[in-house]
């Protein structure tokens, strides 16, 4: 899918890789994330990720799936809460 490629596209900026899993029978969509600085090379459930690392999976995640409609503009509040200043930095390049 489409929108697989974008979000390892997008995940590929911070060093990251991952993969989106859509069940279409099970209505379920599943997140596969391997951060950079895991020095495991499976993928890592959320919990075991920083306030950073998800909040930048999270702009990918709305980047790759932003791609795929057609809107005039977007806007979000407060997604870098738990970002320091280079995830920050990082997310606001990809979002302009």
């Amino acid at each position: 899918r489409q929108s697989d490629l974008k979000f390892n596209y997008y995940l590929a900026y911070q060093g990251f890789t991952g993969r989106l899993k859509f069940d279409d029978q099970k209505k379920t969509l599943n997140l596969e994330v391997i951060p950079a600085s895991s020095e495991v090379q499976n993928s890592t459930q959320t919990k075991a990720m920083s306030g950073g690392e998800k909040s930048f999976t999270t702009i990918a995640l709305v980047m790759a799936l932003g791609d795929q409609l057609f809107t005039p503009f977007r806007s979000m509040d407060e997604f870098d809460i738990f970002m320091d200043s280079v995830n920050r930095k990082m997310s606001m390049a990809l979002l302009i």
